[in-house]
């Protein structure tokens, strides 16, 4: 299944595999949400839209009610994706990331460090309810531009490290409420653990001496 424009989305049924190319749009994109996407991979030279708001969120999904015995429906409610490939995705015109993971509950480890976010404004919810979630690299992330990041990493039940570098900030952010509310696990790169006392955004920076924050400093 193909669908066209400047840009093109397409999956190979057999290992569930989406591959991504070109200028593509959102819609080419969301046309899969529903499908058993297995892995997304961005082809050299693919553009992410301006608008990325719950692009991958709840991807591989589809819902069926029970039956009347207690039983599922045929084929009733599954999360395939597992893995994303973003490394050669073109971000720099994307300005709103809501929502943009969230529900991806499969995935163990994101690396999302080749995105350019200096234009982008929203985060909210971004990797909400990832719940299998354990490491995520976003050393790449220029946040000058960003005002909202509440719940940003809500329920990511089972996350340990994130990796921020210096160009992290929080100095445009209005609102932070429940950024880290359920996460745990979550351990900044100098031994900070989670406090349930901060779940906003005063701990969503690096964590240094003197400056605790459940971050990990990436370095180049």
């Amino acid at each position: 299944m193909t669908v066209k424009s400047d840009g093109a989305a397409v999956l190979d049924e057999k290992t569930g595999v989406l591959t991504l190319s070109g200028k593509v749009t959102r819609d080419q994109i969301l046309s899969f949400r529903y499908s058993k996407v297995t892995s997304v991979i961005a082809e050299k030279g693919t553009v992410l839209p301006a608008d990325c708001s719950a692009l991958f969120s709840r991807y591989g999904s589809y819902y069926a009610f029970e039956e009347e015995d207690g039983g599922e429906a045929e084929g009733s409610f599954w999360r395939y994706i597992e893995s994303f490939d973003l490394s050669e995705a073109d971000t720099t015109g994307v300005t709103d990331m809501r929502y943009m993971f969230a529900g991806c509950e499969r995935i163990t480890v994101l690396d999302l460090s080749s995105f350019d976010t200096a234009n982008t404004s929203e985060m909210r919810a971004m990797f909400y309810a990832c719940r299998k979630l354990k490491t995520l690299d976003i050393s790449g992330f220029d946040t000058s531009k960003v005002t909202g990041m509440r719940d940003m990493f809500g329920y990511c039940s089972l996350l340990e490290t994130v990796s921020v570098s210096d160009k992290w900030t929080l100095k445009n952010v209005k609102d932070s409420e429940n950024m880290f509310c359920g996460c745990e696990k979550l351990k900044g790169g100098n031994g900070t653990v989670f406090d349930e006392e901060f779940t906003d955004g005063r701990y969503a920076c690096a964590d240094r001496k003197g400056t605790p924050g459940y971050f990990t400093l990436k370095t180049a």
